[in-house]
């Protein structure tokens, strides 16, 4: 159960709507996140505003970084946002098949971009320490500068997200 009860988008003061309606653009649904966050109208539209710098802008394809959010989730055990990610990763044009290898890290099945930047959610859930000279090299050879600060964002966002979800008990939705 929830331990912060969601603000009724019905309900909600005008300011909270817009933001809403902007939610239903971007992830196709208003995420209960959002709407528990919606009880301090700062933190969501902060939060909003980098979720969408990070997932929807960029030159990485928005496949690719959910993909990388799923890892992260499920790395962490999080159940609210592995369901979240596995669904915008399949909007976004994974599929079932890739979503499995994603979760097992069945590397032969992926792209060697993806390899390298799943391997580096991994590291980087792990300890921020743990990401090697030799890991940054690879990511070197297969992403420019902007497109690995996009990874090290998607990672870093979704850590903090999964520890969020989990400190408000946030189930997944159906």
């Amino acid at each position: 159960m929830t331990r912060i009860t969601p603000v009724n988008p019905d309900n909600a003061p005008k300011n909270i709507v817009e933001i809403f309606e902007e939610l239903k653009k971007t992830k196709w649904r208003i995420p209960t996140m959002y709407r528990v966050l919606a009880h301090n109208p700062s933190i969501l539209k902060a939060h909003e505003s980098y979720f969408d710098a990070v997932m929807n802008n960029g030159t990485l394809d928005r496949k690719l970084k959910e993909k990388v959010a799923f890892k992260v989730a499920h790395l962490n055990g999080c159940e609210y946002s592995t369901a979240s990610h596995r669904r915008y990763a399949l909007k976004c044009g994974a599929t079932e098949e890739e979503m499995f290898a994603v979760e097992a890290m069945k590397t032969d099945s992926m792209t060697s971009n993806e390899s390298v930047a799943l391997e580096l959610a991994v590291e980087m859930n792990s300890s921020g320490k743990m990401v090697t000279s030799e890991l940054f090299a690879r990511l070197n050879a297969h992403f420019s500068a902007s497109e690995i600060i996009e990874l090290l964002a998607t990672v870093g966002l979704m850590i903090f997200a999964s520890r969020l979800a989990d400190a408000l008990a946030l189930e997944p939705e159906a």
